[in-house]
């Protein structure tokens, strides 16, 4: 019972803190659900890049899992116009928890002018003053 305890506490201080700092950072709705013990940094990590947070359960397929964990680590530097060597540091054991911590305290904060991405995956960019207007909204996956 101790050391699920411990986990938890561990999960909470070294997941959820930096979740919470990722989702207040890009203007995430509820970033405080990042502190939902085991679940609540992907809901809130999903939300940062404009998935659902429905999407969580698929980590609770096995297998399924390790396949959501790399796509994860991929798309959430990319749509948040970050570095692509971002995702070297959420993949290696040891060092993923340094690198989310370092990537959620460097986090730019997102203009609300400006779309989290484009279709295509990648950052975008727009015309300062120009009126944005989606054709697209990126996901079919919304809450």
């Amino acid at each position: 019972m101790a050391t699920l305890v411990a986990y938890a506490l561990f999960a909470i201080v070294f997941m959820s803190f930096p979740a919470y700092f990722v989702g207040q950072r890009r203007g995430v709705e509820s970033p405080g659900l990042a502190f939902i013990p085991f679940v609540g940094p992907y809901i809130v990590l999903l939300r940062s890049i404009e998935e659902s947070g429905w999407m969580t359960f698929l980590f609770c397929v096995p297998l399924l899992n390790i396949g959501m964990g790399i796509w994860l680590a991929y798309c959430i530097p990319t749509r948040q116009g970050r570095s692509t060597a971002w995702f070297v540091w959420f993949l290696v054991p040891g060092l993923n928890g340094i690198g989310f911590w370092a990537y959620a305290l460097t986090l730019e904060p997102k203009r609300p002018d400006t779309p989290a991405y484009s279709i295509t995956g990648g950052p975008t960019v727009t015309t300062p003053g120009a009126a944005y207007n989606p054709t697209f909204s990126g996901s079919i996956f919304k809450d």
